[in-house]
């Protein structure tokens, strides 16, 4: 992806903002943000004579600090340029043993723009990347975060390591009531999956995940299965019957 110019058009280089445009920054609707304002959690200020609400960027951050709103990406005409983290945001302030005066602050504070503190060039996914690709890439890259574009470049979302642990939460049936069994030993023969698949099938229970395990220091695989029942002793026994080295089961 081309690298677009980074312009002073970002929202976040604002020094004050509507509750609409807080509203996009957070990706929350304009009455939330209202009733946050109204209840006094978004500190800010009213324009005189009119019922238009008004909130200062430091009030932004701390709201955003305030309710886990971690990350930003920047955008410049629809197309990515960067992204901004509360880490980011944190290491651009003034330290709390500064000796500036609160006006010097808020100075600093206002001058302040987010291309001055961003990353550019993010590691980014399409819509159609694999989450189990996301998790691999934020593994080796050491992040937790990833802005979504599609073939032009444009965003369209974001994605955390949240988001994918969610994914596989609900793809491992983590959330259903079940049991685990692990199975330690298997070669890499079709007709073992096979027999095991079957002797599930023989008690006639719902398999919610397998996940496989290469061993490669031991030549074999491990398996874990989770399974639709809360009685898994029948399948167990029956599984070392048929010589499945099943070594925890719970």
């Amino acid at each position: 992806m081309s690298k677009p110019e980074v312009r002073e058009t970002s929202r976040l280089d604002k020094g004050v903002y509507t509750t609409g445009e807080v509203a996009e920054i957070c990706n929350l609707s304009q009455q939330t943000i209202i009733r946050c304002f109204d209840s006094g959690q978004l500190k800010g200020f009213r324009v005189p004579g009119s019922r238009f609400r008004r909130i200062p960027r430091e009030s932004l951050y701390r709201f955003m600090k305030e309710n886990n709103i971690r990350r930003l990406p920047v955008v410049d005409r629809g197309k990515l340029v960067g992204i901004v983290t509360q880490h980011d945001l944190l290491l651009a302030s003034p330290s709390p043993a500064t000796s500036l005066s609160i006006y010097e602050l808020n100075y600093l504070l206002a001058k302040m723009k987010v291309k001055e503190v961003m990353k550019r060039d993010p590691v980014t996914v399409t819509p159609d990347t694999p989450f189990e690709e996301a998790l691999r890439i934020g593994q080796e890259k050491k992040i937790g975060s990833f802005p979504v574009v599609d073939e032009a470049g444009n965003l369209v979302g974001i994605t955390t390591e949240s988001d994918i642990v969610r994914v596989l939460t609900r793809v491992l049936g983590l959330r259903e009531e079940g049991s685990r069994i692990t199975i330690e030993g298997l070669g890499q023969k079709l007709g073992e999956l096979q027999k095991l698949i079957s002797i599930l099938d023989e008690h006639k229970t719902a398999l919610l995940s397998m996940i496989t395990v290469p061993r490669p220091e031991k030549g074999d695989w491990m398996i874990v299965l989770r399974l639709l029942t809360k009685r898994p002793e029948p399948i167990v026994r029956d599984l070392r019957k048929a010589n499945f080295n099943v070594t925890y089961c719970a």
